[in-house]
């Protein structure tokens, strides 16, 4: 598939003293008139990101990329917005949500795209609507204190028809890579 991808905001930070440049482009699900940007609801949407680490002569180096990355649907990943927070104490990745809607049923996930290794992984897939309760929605809140592996807790509340019924808070689980969300919640 063909797929327009645009920069968001560049983002500047400091991470264990130096400065990190965080950059990414998200897919346009906008585009008319050309038919190959037409998309059908089961066509993701793309997500690439990267992270510069800058030398204190300006030169800046590539440490983590991936190009690719599919979310959402009809050709829209739901990324566009994306806000760039810590995750960690020397940790950033991008957050948000991206789903689809199909036959009346929305199903969405949050995102947390950060950098594991040489690489980005979505590091949450934590559901946010999920297809067989249409009333509950999942919502989550990063720490910011008491990080673990040098990753923050992240808070997840089930909320139905906006009244809180429970929170979990969820740790990074280095081996897993991921934020796990527990089956039972």
């Amino acid at each position: 598939m063909a797929y327009c991808m645009r920069p968001l905001p560049p983002s500047a930070v400091l991470e264990e003293g130096r400065q990190i440049i965080y950059v990414a482009t998200a897919s346009a699900a906008d585009i008319q008139g050309n038919a190959a940007y037409r998309y059908g609801a089961v066509d993701p949407g793309m997500f690439d990101a990267f992270r510069l680490s800058v030398a204190p002569n300006g030169k800046a180096t590539v440490t983590a990329f991936r190009k690719g990355m599919d979310f959402g649907s009809a050709g829209d990943c739901g990324c566009v917005n994306a806000d760039l927070v810590a995750l960690g104490t020397n940790v950033h990745g991008w957050v948000f949500s991206s789903g689809g809607t199909a036959q009346g049923t929305t199903t969405a996930t949050h995102s947390l795209v950060a950098p594991v290794g040489k690489t980005f992984m979505d590091v949450g897939g934590i559901p946010q609507y999920v297809e067989d309760d249409q009333d509950v929605e999942y919502r989550i809140a990063i720490g910011s204190e008491k990080a673990e592996n040098g990753w923050y807790p992240v808070t997840v509340t089930k909320y139905r028809k906006n009244e809180r019924l429970d929170s979990r808070v969820l740790r990074f689980e280095v081996g897993a890579k991921r934020y796990s969300m527990p089956e039972s919640f």
